[in-house]
């Protein structure tokens, strides 16, 4: 936060500015943020990094690592507060549009595992999305946004129109008609391919169901989100109408081509070439920061 602030600083006087922060406190399980002796045993317990699952813990180890994540999202809330109090000063007051949302959640033995990027579950999926526009009265609203439609919005409120060949890839929309106090209906996809280990494909339909497709098993999983938000008890076999409806809208949206737009295949080229070079790191060698060790992938 301190670079930050310092380059507020350095700003001239109705100098027109983007500033992104990454607020990195809110990962709790880095061995520097442990108190003397608990690095040692995290780093004896965590599990090799291809496997999900940790060797069982006890409840007092649980309320540790729960207790870890705590402790920094309240170290976020603090550091967050000198760059809210500088945007707030007259010179910048009623100028500046804030945002602030998460990039993901954290699972903490809701469903048995610890992590990010391992499932599709609601508490990785929801993450806080908060903006505060000049001359808007602040309201929540009760309806489904999503993180892609941050970028849609934010060129809709300056006015700005994106490069041609950026708006015929962006998937999300404005969120202006949610600051006027009107409804939207959005329904939001989800996606992780991590390590090797997780393979799932998701659903967040706006009327309140859930889908989660594993392309590993090919079994699909739903969950009506009104009655079961912990996604405790699964539907498939009793909702085969809503399962059917579910697969076929996650089947079209996955289908589509994800690169419209990039007609010389510059774009494409450089992710095939990101996917390439990742797997090549993954199968052949990696090294594992925390156990301080290199190993060969399974």
């Amino acid at each position: 936060m301190p670079k930050a602030l310092a380059w507020l600083a350095s700003l001239g006087p109705r100098e027109r500015f983007f500033l992104f922060v990454h607020g990195y406190e809110a990962h709790p399980f880095h061995p520097e943020h442990f108190p003397a002796g608990e690095a040692a045993e995290f780093r004896r317990r965590r599990d090799d990094g291809f496997d999900r699952k940790f060797r069982p813990v006890g409840g007092a180890e649980r309320r540790r690592r729960v207790r870890r994540y705590d402790e920094a999202m309240a170290r976020l809330d603090r550091n967050l507060a000198p760059l809210l109090d500088r945007l707030d000063r007259s010179d910048l007051q009623g100028r500046v549009v804030v945002a602030v949302v998460g990039d993901h959640g954290e699972e903490l033995f809701e469903h048995g595992g610890v992590d990010h990027g391992l499932t599709l579950y609601d508490e990785v999926l929801r993450v806080p999305l908060l903006l505060r526009v000049p001359g808007q009265q602040g309201r929540r609203v009760d309806f489904q946004v999503r993180t892609l439609d941050l970028m849609p919005t934010l060129l809709d409120l300056l006015g700005a129109a994106p490069d041609p060949r950026l708006a015929a890839q962006m998937e999300g929309v404005s969120l202006l008609p949610a600051l006027r106090g009107e409804a939207m209906e959005l329904d939001a996809f989800s996606e992780t391919d991590y390590l090797l280990h997780s393979f799932l494909r998701g659903l967040r339909a706006a009327a309140g169901w859930k889908a989660v497709h594993d392309r590993q098993s090919l079994a699909t999983k739903i969950f009506r989100l009104s009655s079961d938000p912990g996604e405790r008890r699964d539907r498939a076999e009793t909702e085969p109408a809503r399962l059917d409806d579910l697969e076929e809208r996650l089947t079209t949206a996955f289908s589509q081509e994800p690169l419209a737009g990039d007609a010389s295949g510059a774009v494409a080229g450089r992710w095939k070439t990101v996917r390439e070079r990742g797997r090549t790191w993954v199968f052949d060698l990696w090294k594992d920061p925390l156990l301080g060790r290199e190993k060969g992938a399974r």
